[in-house]
Formats: structure tokens, sequence, C-alpha cells
């Protein structure tokens, strides 16, 4: 599998399944930079909840 990280959609921008279709077919996937950004911030985001729910357990732990 391969992925592209493009500044903006493949054109025609109005055909987006035709144009994920087309790219599949090679086995080729593609991703905005807004898009990987975004997705990247939301991991992160994620990241940073679970890491501090862990820290509180950990602390907790500790103190017995």
């Amino acid at each position: 599998m391969c992925y592209v990280a493009l500044g903006s959609q493949p054109t025609p921008d109005d055909d987006d399944k035709r144009n994920r279709e087309l790219l599949a077919a090679v086995q080729t996937r593609y991703m905005t930079y807004d898009q990987l950004i975004q997705q990247t911030r939301d991991s992160y985001a994620d990241y940073l909840k679970a890491n501090e729910k862990l820290s509180r357990i950990q602390k907790l732990v500790e103190g017995i």
C-alpha cells in the first residue's frame, strides 16, 4: 500500500469517490496535509488524555 500526502484533493475535487477508487486500483491512498495535521493533533490529544489518567493511577499506586 502506498500513501500520498497532498496539498489539496486531486481533481476533479467534486468526484472524491471516483478519485479514491482509481487510486485504490493501484493500491494507493491519499490524505491532504490539513487532514494529516488534524489527525495527528487528535491522536496526540488522545495520547495526552490517556497519559494523564495513567499518571494519576500511578501516583495513587505509589502512595499506597
